[in-house]
């Protein structure tokens, strides 16, 4: 669904002294935009040295048989092999760019700055989105949704999944890799760079408790995410964050949802989850 008309108000990449390079159907001046009842979905992938498993992520996207995708990747100067995968698929991606940055969600903030999509959903390049997109599209209705699907992961191959209680949500937090944003949100919110792992918990918590959006579950499998050596495989500084943001977005009654955080850690200690999720995750709050 390409189109040599630029969309309204599309933004480009300043200038960098230390990019490397970029390409991409934007750069021959072929765009993508909303038709009838086809949402432009605009799928984000931020890269940095994942050349061992970049490409199986890269051909999950291109496989989808949901044909209104622009595809954005943004990459943090690999130097491993990743950017001959940027040019091999060059003329299947809509824009891509490699130059350093400033670390994951930096390049995420990047990338929303230059998305067109109604719908905005974020994989990392370790992870491989299923073919989800034709079914979810439909259900994509309210742009005061944030909607959510199932996802697992691919060293412990248990599902993340079911529907989350505002409690659950502010406690546990949701896997990126099952979400899509409506663009909206990105009017008022970006990722708070400060945090290094644990920035798209901040956005969610902000998105429920300031932004009044409401989370929808959408009972789709949307993606396999590395929980083996991903950004996120250890648990302790991710925990610290999480303990840092929920104080900083509420309050005194933060220490509630620490104190549950620390419970939860400690039922993963001592290997009783399914215990502890019976007497607190299930709870409506």
């Amino acid at each position: 669904m390409l189109t040599t008309q630029r969309p309204e108000g599309l933004k480009e990449l300043p200038p960098s002294k230390g990019r490397v390079a970029e390409g991409g159907l934007r750069t021959k001046c072929c765009f993508k935009a909303s038709a009838n009842e086809k949402p432009l979905i605009s799928i984000i992938v931020v890269v940095l040295n994942r050349a061992n498993c970049f490409e199986n992520c890269i051909q999950s996207i291109l496989g989808q048989s949901y044909d209104n995708v622009e595809f954005i990747i943004i990459d943090g100067g690999s130097n491993d092999g990743s950017l001959d995968l940027l040019r091999k698929y060059s003329d299947k991606i809509d824009y891509w760019v490699s130059e350093p940055d400033q670390g994951l969600y930096y390049a995420m903030n990047k990338a929303v700055g230059i998305a067109c999509g109604e719908w905005l959903y974020f994989i990392g390049a370790d992870d491989v989105m299923l073919n989800c997109l034709s079914t979810v599209v439909p259900q994509l209705k309210n742009n005061q949704s944030v909607y959510y699907g199932d996802v697992y992961g691919v060293g412990s191959t248990n599902r993340y999944n079911g529907p989350f209680s505002p409690y659950r949500l502010q406690v546990n937090g949701l896997n990126h890799q099952g979400m899509f944003f409506p663009r909206g949100i990105f009017s008022a919110y970006r990722y708070d760079t400060k945090y290094k792992f644990a920035a798209d918990f901040d956005l969610n918590l902000r998105c429920l408790i300031e932004g009044g959006y409401q989370f929808v579950y959408l009972h789709e499998l949307i993606a396999q995410y590395n929980d083996v050596d991903g950004w996120s495989s250890d648990g302790r500084p991710v925990l610290r964050e999480f303990r840092e943001i929920i104080h900083k977005r509420r309050g005194i009654r933060g220490y509630f949802y620490i104190g549950c955080l620390l419970l939860i850690s400690l039922r993963d200690a001592l290997r009783c989850k399914e215990r502890f999720e019976k007497l607190f995750l299930n709870w409506k709050w």
